[in-house]
């Protein structure tokens, strides 16, 4: 179980300042910030899954954070779906979220 990193939620932050979390999601940039920000540090994201089950994990893109094992062969990024790969460090696997079912992302301002 992933504790609080006592981080920063962007969505909480988007609704309390007035604006839908989701017309910011659903904009082609956010997704390349966030690809580029998950290449420099680690986040916490909470999705509702394809089951309708709630996951929360703490996942990364930074190749300094994920185990040469497990290093990607190539650095693609873009796709034409909202799915974003990420290296889940609490299991140490691949594994991916849509931006469409995102209802938190939490990072810590350290």
């Amino acid at each position: 179980m992933i504790s609080s990193n006592s981080g920063t939620d962007f969505i909480a932050l988007a609704k309390a300042s007035g604006h839908d979390p989701m017309e910011i999601i659903n904009q082609p940039e956010f997704k390349d910030w966030l690809i580029e920000h998950l290449a420099s540090t680690d986040l916490t994201v909470e999705f509702t899954k394809k089951d309708g089950e709630k996951r929360r994990m703490h996942c990364t893109r930074n190749l300094d954070k994920i185990p040469s094992l497990h290093q990607p062969s190539s650095s693609k990024t873009s796709s034409t779906t909202d799915a974003i790969p990420v290296f889940d460090l609490e299991k140490s696997e691949w594994r991916s979220f849509n931006l469409s079912n995102l209802t938190r992302i939490e990072w810590s301002l350290t």
